[in-house]
Order: structure tokens, then sequence, then C-alpha cells
């Protein structure tokens, strides 16, 4: 794991409006990288002063060491970039496409292409006209193209706007498969905070321009919660279940069909719960099943972060 994109106090203004405030991240080979925020977060800005379709006015930008305003065109080989949607020519093949954006890099290989048409899944479709594309296979053809010269860090805005959820499925499949086999940093944009969930490693969120939260998915998860935890037990007497597990004061336990929710408010949790079901035994209960629940999800933890007005970024 390396370096792929590092981000030093980056700020931008429009006028009098304020659009990035002293932002710094930096994101790793080998993950995908979330930009979660509103509409008018600033996302697109940023992804646009990175693959340099605007000006930096303050602050730096790296691209595996490589300042964007000293080593632009060495910062440039290394990312693949789509902003906003991918334009084509509809009225040429995805093949065609193809060789008319191998025109403009350089040593792209056969082999390459085919190789590219393969891992975005239109292998038995590369010969049709864009035109009979769906959204999804244009989408598609877009990441093929921004894939082309074997960029080591791939920037998408909003990449699954307008996708039906099968179309979204495949797309986040193909993502999580380049960061993690190829060891490329994938950097995806959204507002759809469901999909960062399922996609991401990483995610920085980002609120008014303002990068108030920097998290592992997980760790984002347990925010609005502080560090509780809730496990569910299936058991031979959950009556009885219940009672001895009440004498533990770091949980809280709650009947829920037929199953009994244990909270744990601990760091410790998985050592506490393995303790528990140890005593469960112990006092002659046959323990079926002890599962973590996932009872909160990624758009709860950001309405927890902006309510709180932020958090340190870690």
């Amino acid at each position: 794991m390396s370096t792929a994109l590092k981000i030093k106090n980056i700020s931008k203004t429009y006028g009098n409006r304020t659009v990035l405030n002293n932002v710094s991240f930096e994101t790793y080979t080998g993950e995908v990288f979330g930009l979660l925020g509103p509409n008018g977060a600033g996302k697109t800005t940023l992804i646009k002063l990175i693959t340099g379709l605007i000006n930096i006015e303050e602050g730096e930008i790296e691209i595996f060491e490589k300042s964007l305003n000293k080593e632009y065109e060495e910062a440039m080989s290394y990312l693949g970039a789509i902003v906003e949607n991918p334009e084509m020519y509809k009225y040429l093949t995805g093949r065609q496409n193809i060789m008319q954006y191998v025109r403009m890099r350089k040593n792209v290989t056969p082999e390459r292409i085919e190789e590219v048409i393969k891992l975005v899944g239109l292998t038995n479709r590369i010969n049709d006209k864009v035109s009979k594309y769906s959204l999804g296979m244009r989408q598609r053809l877009g990441v093929a193209l921004a894939l082309l010269h074997n960029p080591r860090l791939l920037i998408l805005d909003e990449p699954t706007n307008g996708l039906d959820p099968v179309g979204i499925k495949n797309l986040r499949d193909i993502l999580t498969n380049i960061a993690h086999k190829e060891d490329v940093c994938v950097m995806v944009s959204s507002h759809l905070m469901s999909e960062m969930e399922l996609m991401c490693d990483r995610v920085a969120i980002i609120n008014e321009g303002n990068v108030i939260r920097l998290d592992s998915i997980d760790n984002l998860l347990s925010v609005s919660q502080g560090h509780q935890v809730t496990f569910a037990y299936s058991t031979s007497d959950l009556e009885k279940t219940q009672h001895l597990i009440a004498e533990n004061s770091e949980v809280q336990t709650e009947p829920d069909n037929q199953k009994l929710l244990v909270h744990v408010n601990s760091d410790n949790n998985l050592e506490i719960i393995a303790s528990i079901t140890a005593m469960l035994v112990k006092n002659g209960i046959s323990v079926y099943t002890v599962s973590k629940v996932e009872n909160q999800n990624l758009e709860e933890a950001f309405i927890s972060i902006t309510n709180k007005g932020g958090g340190q970024i870690v």
C-alpha cells in the first residue's frame, strides 16, 4: 500500500463564497475511497482541482508524490478520471470509441484493450453502437476508457447516478475488484450513502466545503451509538439467559421475538460476548447462535456527525 493522493490545505472560493475550506487528507492504493456529502458540498470542485480542470489557488495536490503545480504531466500520467458524465460518440461502436481514445494515449497495447473490455464486462457488446447501450453500459465503457493507460489512481464523480439496482451492483463490483485486486486507488464521490456504505473502505464526509470526518466505514457506523454494538442471542432458555446477562453492568438486554438482543457499550465487545457465552454454557444453557446486528447505516452516521458539527479527522 502506498500513498496515491495527497491533498494539502486546499481552499477554493468563487467570489465571496468559500467552496472548499482548508481540506487535507490522503488516499492509498488498494482502497475504494469515498467523498460523501450533499449536493453543493464541494465534492465535484475538489475532483476538478485534482484532475486539473480548474486551477489550484491555495494549497497543494500530489499524485504519487508528483505535484500538480510543479510536475503536472508526470502527476497526470498516474490518473484516470470521469468527471460528471462520460462523453462518447454514440454513432460509433464501443470498440471504435476506445480506438479514438487510444490515439491520444501512448503505449496502449491491443492486449490491454482486450483486458479492459473484459474487466468492465463489455466483451459481448463492445462491437455494438453506443446508441444502443444502456446508461449502465455507457458508464462501464467510460470506466474502460479511464483505465486504458493503466492509471494507479481512478476518480469517478457520482458514477452511480441514474443507474438501476443491477447497474449499480455491476459497477460497484467492477470498482472494488479494480481497487482490491489490481492495487489501484479508486476514489468515488456520491450523495448516495447506501452505495458508499457497500462500496467504500474509507470515506471523507464533506459538508459546506469542510472535511468534517475521515474514517473507515466500520468506524463511521459506530458514531451515533458511541461504542455500542448489538448482538442477538438464540438459546435454550431466553428468560434465564436475560436474567444471567443482566448481572453484567456493561450490557443492556432487550427481548426480540425468539431472540435476546444484547447491547454492549465497550470497545472490548468481542471479549465481553465471549465471556457471556462461556458463562451461559457453564450455567447449563445451550447457546444456538450469536450474531452481530447491523443496526445502523451510514445515513444515520452522517446525520449524527453533521448534527454534532463535525469531529476530528483521524
